[in-house]
Parts: C-alpha cells; structure tokens; sequence
C-alpha cells in the first residue's frame, strides 16, 4: 500500500483551516449529518483506519476528516471526543439565545451555566467517548474564585457526569477539599473502578480532605500535585488521619510534586501520610526541593527506582541537600536543567547510577 501518510496530514490540516475548527471546540455532529453526509459515498473501510492510525494524534485533522464521509463520520468519534473540556469557553459556546440573554443580566451569575458543556455532551450521547476529563470553571481575571468546581455547580448536571464511567484520567484546576468534605465520595464514585491517574493544580483546604479525595481511588497509578502557595491550609481546623482502606493501591505508581512554594508546609504532611500506606516506584520532583522534596523521598526511599528532578534556576542549592545516595534501589534517574552550565561543576554530589539523563532546557553561554 502506498504510504499516505503526509498527504493525509496535509489534507487534513487544509480541510481544518478552512473548517475552522479549534483545539477544544466542539464538532456538531446534528448539523453536519443533515447537510455533509446525504448522498454522500463513504470510503472502504480498511482506508478509513488507515486514515485514524495515521491521524490518531492529530486532533484537527481528524475532526476535519470526519466531515469528509460517513465512514469517517463514524469511525473518528471515539477519538475526538476522548477528552471532555469543561472550560468557560466551551461552557458559553453552547448557551442558548435564551441563555445568553440571561446571562447578560445583572440577577444572573456566570455560576449558573457553569458546566453547560458537560449537558450539552451527555444529551447527545457523546459521553460515552470520554477518556479523560479536564475541569477548569474560573473564568480569566476571576480572584475570588467564583468560577472554581463546587458540588453547587455540578449537582445540576451530576446525572450526565455520573455517565462517565469509563473515564480514566481527570484533571481539577481548583480542587478545594473543605468544599468537597462531605461529597467527594457520592459525585465521583463511579469513577472508582477506571480512574487510573489524578492530577489536582492549585488545590485547596486542608490537606487531609484533599488526601480523602485521592485516597478513594483504589486503581490510582499516576498521581500529580501542582501550585501550591503559601495560602494553602491556613486557619484550618485540625483533622484526624484519614483511613487507609487499601495499602497496596499504588505499588508501581507515579507521583508528581511541581511548584511548590518554599514557605508551605502542606506537601510534607501530605507525603508523610500518604507514603504510610502508598509506596512510589517513580517520583518527579519540580521546583520542589528542600524539606517537601527529602521528606517525599524518604518516605518512598525504600522502593523508588526512577527519579526525575528538574530545579529551577535558583533550585539547584536545594537539589544539593536532596540525599539521593540514601535511595538505594535508584536505578534510574532524570535530571532536566534550566542552566546546564550551573549544574556541570555541581555533577559530583549525585549518585553514581548506570543511567543519567540531562536534559537543558535552555542553556546560558
């Protein structure tokens, strides 16, 4: 068979242009059936898979290609509708002339239509395509939060996310576990059988609600934590240690702590308690050294075998004091600099491993 491959890609990039099609824009499908595809002949089948495998990353291309037949159609909706963007922008974008008059108005508040997209999706049974969910509700400019992901905003839509059940990646911008105290268990049980990796950015509250959120997932692999600051847990009222129902949950997982502010306390006593019931075979560190970054590698110490570390500029003083010769199951470890010029004369602190991985992301001359 003739490799097709660029022309394909180059179709689709044309075809995309013309559509006009944005990265995390929907396709609607109702409309494109009733004026694209009557009348029209589908391709055979085997060039149809051609076409997906080699397009399966090239989301443009693939929503483009999918207005070219019926075949296509068909064939490409479990790919474009494999990750659920539940951002403002697509929020707004499915609102009715109705809604949007609404919404117009001073009585109105944006926390109304909140995850109007996740509705939108599940009444045209697009759901059942999702693989991973991205939720981020705050609006640009929004300080106070009022656009964060509460139990208020999702409990008008909770019948449709109860539908995605076959979900296996999720990501939160905005997690607040006082908030969600007393639902997270309810609101995300149905995705305890398949959710495999978690990733919370910015999250808030006490971090022991935070550690009852995550501890809930008995399949979790992948585990990441990102931007928390000096706000974190302050005036909290003190919380008994959560149980650990199932010791064993990640015996090969991977745990990522990145941007962490120097003056929060709350990633140690997070890690301390989480590694009493979690062991981690891989740990990546960024931007969180010092005591975060030791205490986190003390408590894996035992079964760590892979290490990426990748310090900022004004990071590698504390990249010094992490005692990574103490990691004795190390087999494998990743350092990615900013300056590789400030890490060169810095090289004989680390452990001396079979494999070492630099990777500069920029360098100075």
């Amino acid at each position: 068979m003739v490799d097709l491959s660029l022309h394909l890609r180059a179709l689709g990039q044309r075809v995309g242009s013309f559509v006009g099609v944005a990265e995390h824009e929907f396709v609607d499908l109702d409309s494109i059936s009733a004026t694209i595809h009557c009348g029209c002949m589908s391709l055979p089948q085997e060039l149809v898979d051609h076409i997906i495998d080699t397009l399966h990353d090239d989301l443009l291309a693939l929503k483009a290609c999918s207005l070219t037949c019926k075949s296509m159609f068909a064939s490409t909706r479990h790919l474009i509708h494999q990750t659920l963007c539940l951002t403002p922008r697509n929020n707004e974008s499915v609102l009715t002339r109705e809604e949007e008059k609404q919404l117009r108005s001073p009585k109105w508040k944006y926390q109304d239509v909140q995850l109007r997209f996740l509705s939108y999706m599940g009444e045209r049974g697009f759901l059942q395509y999702t693989r991973k969910v991205y939720i981020h509700n705050a609006r640009q400019g929004d300080t106070h939060n009022t656009g964060s992901f509460t139990p208020d905003t999702l409990r008008p839509h909770m019948h449709h996310f109860q539908s995605l059940d076959r979900a296996h990646a999720i990501t939160i911008e905005l997690y607040d576990g006082d908030v969600w105290a007393s639902h997270h268990k309810s609101c995300f049980a149905h995705f305890n059988p398949t959710l495999t990796s978690l990733t919370l950015r910015r999250p808030l509250g006490h971090y022991r609600r935070v550690l009852q959120f995550v501890l809930q997932f008995p399949n979790l692999e992948n585990l990441c934590l990102e931007w928390l600051d000096g706000n974190v847990g302050r005036a909290r009222p003190t919380l008994t240690a959560p149980t650990i129902f199932n010791p064993s949950s990640l015996p090969h997982g991977h745990f990522r702590l990145a941007h962490i502010d120097g003056t929060v306390h709350w990633p140690t006593d997070f890690a301390y308690e989480l590694g009493n019931g979690f062991t981690f075979q891989s740990v990546e560190l960024e931007d969180s050294f010092g005591d975060h970054g030791q205490h986190l590698l003390d408590t894996c110490s035992d079964n760590i075998q892979d290490l990426t570390v990748t310090p900022s500029s004004k990071g590698y003083q504390l990249l010094k004091t992490l005692k990574l010769k103490e990691i004795k199951d190390l087999r494998r470890l990743t350092i990615r600099p900013v300056y590789l010029t400030i890490l060169r004369p810095r090289i004989r602190f680390l452990p001396d491993l079979d494999h070492h991985f630099y990777h500069p992301l920029r360098t100075r001359t």
